[in-house]
């Protein structure tokens, strides 16, 4: 084995796919075919299957550093990250983990013979407290503007008035705002901005374009503020990020946000609204304009089952 973690998962599981294949006529031919267990039949599965390894390989990354090759992961690991998952997540939530990481242990030995892996075998199911839907609460414009001020007047840094700023304005995710570089922010000369996300969740690149004047304003500070092209805005890594934008949250007296487990992902919510309610205006259907924002945030098209999580007013 090669490269990351987060590498070697997607590798292996591109090996597996077999998409257009017929299920039943793969298991009265399980003989022909080997172990159609460790198959991957849909875009879906693939999608699935690259969001949790590409989450537990950054969560390896930065808590089991030493682990360099998928063959060093145990169930001790699996279980560890179950168990964090499970303060913020639904059970529903971690049910999906769990049958993901059961597909991911046959993916990983089909494609890496020698690897013998075994990620489940003494895995305790793990269940959550949390009932209600997290991350359902969206940041207003005056608890934002509150939040920056905050951290703009009385923060040792401008990372996190940064950070605020790039989620709040681009729809950014944590690990996103963590990697972007100064390059990765293009003022257009028509008074309109557009930031390149390369390599975020899934391995996918996309381009955010960005049109309220607020927005871009803030975006043309940003990017001002940082002389070399390579460097990054925000030179901290996720957890940091996000332990800085909590400390804010709890100056400026804002626990309702982490009551619902959300910070950043608040400020998404945001975004998608005026976005959702932008292209709505120029006279999209409410489909397509969801659609759009949806692919702003980086889920994609045809992702109706996030529409009402992200977008309040329809």
């Amino acid at each position: 084995m090669a490269r990351n973690l987060k590498y070697q998962f997607k590798y292996a599981i591109e090996q597996s796919c077999k998409f257009g294949a017929d299920k039943h006529s793969m298991k009265n031919n399980k003989a022909e075919n080997g172990n159609n267990s460790s198959r991957t039949l849909s875009y879906a599965d693939r999608k699935n299957l690259i969001d949790v390894s590409s989450n537990f390989a950054n969560w390896m990354k930065e808590n089991h550093n030493d682990i360099k090759e998928l063959k060093d992961i145990n169930s001790n690991h699996v279980q560890e990250f179950l168990n964090q998952k499970a303060q913020a997540c639904t059970s529903a939530t971690i049910e999906q983990y769990q049958s993901k990481f059961s597909k991911l242990e046959k993916v990983v030995n089909n494609t890496y013979t020698k690897a013998n892996v075994n990620y489940t075998n003494t895995v305790k199911p793990v269940s959550s407290n949390n009932t209600e839907q997290l991350r359902s609460k969206t940041m207003t414009d005056s608890d934002y503007n509150k939040l920056y001020n905050y951290a703009s007047n009385n923060c040792r840094s401008d990372n996190c008035a940064k950070a605020l700023q790039l989620s709040y304005h681009a729809g950014l995710r944590v690990s996103e705002i963590s990697k972007l570089q100064q390059r990765d922010i293009k003022i257009n000369s028509n008074g309109t901005a557009t930031v390149h996300i390369a390599n975020s969740k899934g391995a996918r690149d996309r381009d955010i374009h960005i049109t309220n004047k607020d927005s871009v304003q803030a975006l043309t500070q940003i990017r001002d503020s940082v002389q070399n092209p390579y460097d990054r805005i925000v030179p901290i890594q996720s957890e940091s990020i996000n332990k800085a934008i909590n400390r804010t949250m709890d100056r400026c007296n804002m626990q309702e946000y982490k009551e619902h487990k959300t910070s950043v992902h608040s400020m998404r919510k945001a975004f998608a609204q005026r976005e959702y309610d932008r292209y709505k205006s120029e006279g999209l259907e409410p489909k397509q304009a969801w659609d759009r924002v949806s692919e702003q945030l980086g889920h994609g098209k045809n992702r109706d089952d996030l529409y009402k999580v992200y977008v309040e007013n329809k």
